[in-house]
């Protein structure tokens, strides 16, 4: 089969660390033998803080400067994929109408591209502005389009910005599956919009890095070794985090793994308050699973997650997990047996629930096969392409 897979988020030798959950998808579908496509929509356009409250020249012309110098069509892995340079509007003004904007400068040259590779399914990552584009591609081609709604366009783009309620309309009316990544984000979605042919094809982890090694579990320390991963942003609540060792009332390391913009503001808390903390930079996926094998739990205190992949990750290796109460990680951390939950914003259920972590007596092992036997890429890929011969199902029964 032919696909055609649409993201704004993609891993290049540039940024390894982009949307590789969607790299993972599409390899995956590859690994069945279907031959897929992706397109990259990549804004061209300054940061709003570079041009407010007033225009930042150098830092304006080092983004285009970065941006223009990238290929205009590469491979990642194995994976085809072309680069569409497009403008975008400021989101806090115009988020909704980035896909009108994607159409207006890029409309022809998608229009070829469907016409020349003539896929018979299109998959599109993110709620905007990728999704909304089945509108223009039914009209070309009238193949199956997917749409995947993920957590940070779903859940909180709503908050932020205007046109949600506009692109879920055209999703309802041109989109033949609308896929939500957990039950849980499904839960909380539907409470937001009414969603139309809504279904649920859980996220996966790559198996043959992540993971069990029973020989690197047998190290006893009388330190407990906590490992964290994530964009140092406000939603994936680090802070929570941090504060929680404090009085925690026994001897720990965290390795905190990420970047972001709160990174310096971090830095200087885990300084003032004398935590043991070391933060450093994204780590290889193969250089992950050794820090992995190297801790004794792993954190997540999300403040909004549609299904947490890097918790599954962790699982898989054999890590209990405690974290938010929040998306699909209400799924996958099962009480006392792959970890503790906490309510969301709360340091005191935090920490409570790491001390309570370090007190359990886990079955390592247990986790990993669990984890394994629930999720992995080849599972969802499976789970995606049976959803065609469902809609062939629909059409023959009206």
């Amino acid at each position: 089969m032919n696909i055609f897979y649409i993201t704004h988020s993609f891993p290049s030798e540039f940024h390894p660390f982009d949307g590789i959950f969607n790299y993972h998808r599409i390899r995956s579908l590859q690994k069945l033998r279907h031959s897929v496509t992706c397109l990259l929509l990549e804004s061209i356009t300054p940061k709003l803080q570079y041009l407010f409250p007033f225009p930042k020249p150098g830092k304006i012309s080092a983004h285009i400067k970065e941006r223009l110098q990238f290929p205009g069509e590469f491979h990642y892995n194995g994976v085809h994929v072309v680069r569409l340079r497009r403008l975008s509007p400021p989101y806090k003004f115009f988020w909704g109408e980035d896909h009108r904007f994607v159409r207006f400068f890029n409309g022809e040259k998608i229009t070829r591209l469907i016409t020349d590779l003539r896929p018979e399914l299109v998959i599109s990552s993110g709620l905007n502005p990728g999704a909304p584009l089945a509108k223009m591609i039914k009209k070309i081609e009238d193949i199956p389009f997917f749409a995947i709604l993920e957590g940070s366009d779903m859940l909180l783009g709503h908050k932020q910005y205007r046109g949600a309620d506009k692109i879920v309309a055209i999703l309802n009316r041109h989109c033949d599956r609308v896929v939500l990544v957990s039950e849980s984000m499904k839960r909380d979605a539907l409470k937001l919009f009414p969603i139309g042919n809504p279904v649920v094809v859980p996220n996966g982890y790559d198996r043959e890095i992540f993971t069990y090694n029973p020989v690197r579990k047998t190290v006893n320390t009388s330190t407990l070794r906590i490992i964290s991963v994530g964009w140092l942003e406000e939603v994936k609540g680090h802070d929570i985090l941090l504060k929680s060792l404090i009085g925690l009332g026994m001897p720990y390391q965290l390795t905190l793994v990420g970047q972001g913009a709160r990174e310096a503001e971090y830095r200087k808390f885990i300084g003032e308050n004398g935590l043991n903390v070391k933060l450093i930079p994204w780590l290889s996926q193969e250089a992950l699973r050794e820090r992995f094998h190297d801790n004794d739990l792993f954190c997540m205190p999300s403040r909004s997650e549609s299904f947490g992949i890097t918790a599954v990750e962790a699982m898989a290796c054999g890590l209990p997990v405690v974290a938010s109460h929040v998306g699909g990680l209400r799924e996958s951390v099962i009480k006392g047996f792959t970890g503790y939950l906490a309510r969301v914003e709360s340091v005191e259920e935090f920490r409570r629930a790491i001390q309570r972590a370090s007190a359990t007596d886990w079955d390592f092992s247990a986790i990993a096969t669990h984890t394994a036997e629930k999720y992995g890429w080849d599972k969802w890929a499976t789970q995606i392409l049976s959803l065609i011969p469902a809609l062939s199902d629909e059409a023959q029964g009206q």
